[in-house]
């Protein structure tokens, strides 16, 4: 199965991303495993997250959407992450598009 792909260009640094235009089941299920891994329900149903857990939610989701970044295919994570906070907040409401989540920054379950 071809892939299709989705450019985009950051907004401050001019730096352009490729990500793919849709998940798998298997990505969706890699990326929501995260939560799920630590998950907590109390005894009146509420359930609770760590922040440890957000993060990975997060790298996760990077891993899985980004193909490149600038040509750039190896240590993706670490590219978005030492990005201007501005095109990183970019990228990744992008790929909250992407995996069908509105931002993945305020994830609710």
């Amino acid at each position: 199965m071809d892939q299709e792909k989705k450019e985009i260009i950051t907004p401050i640094s001019k730096q352009k991303v490729v990500l793919k235009s849709w998940i798998t089941g298997r990505d969706k299920r890699e990326i929501q495993s995260v939560f799920m891994k630590d998950m907590k329900v109390k005894e009146n149903q509420e359930m609770s997250i760590g922040g440890s857990q957000l993060t990975a939610y997060q790298d996760k989701s990077i891993e899985a959407v980004i193909i490149s970044v600038d040509s750039k295919t190896d240590n993706l994570l670490d590219i978005v992450l030492d990005m201007h906070s501005k095109d990183y907040q970019f990228i990744v409401d992008e790929i909250g598009k992407v995996i069908g989540e509105d931002d993945i920054d305020k994830k609710k379950l």
